[in-house]
């Protein structure tokens, strides 16, 4: 018996079964899920704290460790890594394959309030934990320079005006930046000034605090009307900083400027990137697990040339690096081989068949 009888004797079938198959291979084309890696939640956390101004062993004794204790009790958990470091602290967790990630997440933070009561009361913030995913490797790159502003001014302007247009393109999961930090004052101690003046830096910094403390004024009323007491008095620049009232020594007072060295900086000095011999500041931009990459960074491409208008003139908007030239690059093979495959099959049934007719209804 021929099995091809059925579909030689109802053409009409057998020509709306191709076109089916045809249409259903369009649609699965148009919808393939593009990315360099398989969207892949592992069994893992990482586990991250912060204590600016502690070394790594400090870091190491009294906050790795007591995280330690409480998380090593996980059911399921196969390895256990810790790294401290000046200012931080992390630890990677990875169980077995058959856990969910969702079940970990719940484990893991009942572990680190557990161990909370062990951590010290000068944490900025608690613990935090992350997940493992394939999605988190960034898919793009971007840096920002510029010749007239510095580092912290630019990181300003970026945190504030490119990040949040940046975040809103469909398909971006999270925006990071990178290569400076926010503005500060900086403030250096002279210890020999300090002596001098019979002070101590306990003393400086509690007036730091108290003249950066917003308070209500209170309020004025004449028994008709009532009106709310406001004062702008926080400190916002270096100047203002450098002619703080210290303290008061022998009838003279002490400003900041006659104790330390004020000016305008950055948060962390340390923080620094560069990109062709310039400082620039970065971000790095990731995907969420669901998105199509090649589509999403080609729309943070379109995006690029309208949020420049928001930026001064001088500064430059460079993408360095995009993870899918590689996946664009082997999606254009696999195009290119489809239209061979397709270009030979028919040569090879007009080979056989002898007849231009046949061969185009095939």
């Amino acid at each position: 018996m021929n099995i091809f009888a059925p579909m030689i004797r109802r053409p009409a079938g057998t020509s709306l079964l191709a076109a089916g198959l045809a249409l259903a291979g369009l649609i699965a084309y148009a919808m393939l899920g593009v990315a360099a890696f398989p969207s892949i939640e592992l069994p893992g956390m990482t586990v991250v704290a912060s204590l600016p101004g502690a070394d790594a062993q400090t870091m190491a004794s009294t906050v790795v460790a007591p995280l330690e204790r409480h998380l090593g009790r996980l059911a399921g958990l196969q390895t256990m890594n810790s790294t401290a470091n000046d200012g931080g602290a992390q630890i990677q967790l990875l169980f077995d394959f058959d856990h969910s990630t969702d079940v970990l997440a719940r484990d893991v933070q009942a572990a680190i309030n557990a161990a909370t009561p062990d951590l010290p009361s000068a944490l900025p913030t608690p613990p935090q934990y992350f997940k493992f995913s394939t999605s988190q490797f960034p898919i793009l790159l971007v840096t920002l320079t510029s010749t007239s502003m510095p580092p912290d001014r630019l990181y300003d302007l970026t945190d504030t005006l490119l990040k949040p247009a940046m975040a809103q393109v469909p398909g971006v999961a999270q925006v990071q930046l990178f290569g400076s930090t926010p503005h500060a004052v900086r403030v250096d101690l002279d210890t020999n000034a300090l002596v001098a003046k019979g002070l101590t830096a306990n003393d400086v910094a509690n007036a730091l605090r108290a003249a950066n403390v917003t308070s209500p004024q209170g309020m004025l009323s004449d028994g008709l009307t009532q009106t709310t007491v406001t004062a702008n008095d926080a400190l916002r620049t270096s100047a203002d900083f450098a002619s703080l009232l210290i303290a008061v020594r022998h009838g003279v007072p002490v400003h900041l400027s006659d104790v330390a060295v004020v000016d305008d900086g950055q948060e962390d000095r340390h923080a620094a990137a560069w990109f062709n011999g310039a400082r620039t500041v970065g971000m790095q931009i990731t995907k969420k697990p669901e998105a199509n990459a090649v589509e999403t960074v080609q729309a943070l491409r379109t995006a690029l040339p309208r949020l420049r208008g928001l930026l001064p003139a001088d500064v430059r908007i460079t993408p360095i690096f995009d993870l899918t030239q590689t996946t664009r690059s082997a999606l254009h093979e696999v195009e290119t081989t489809l239209l061979i495959s397709i270009a030979m099959v028919a040569l090879v049934m007009l080979l056989f068949l002898r007849r231009l007719r046949p061969t185009l209804i095939a």
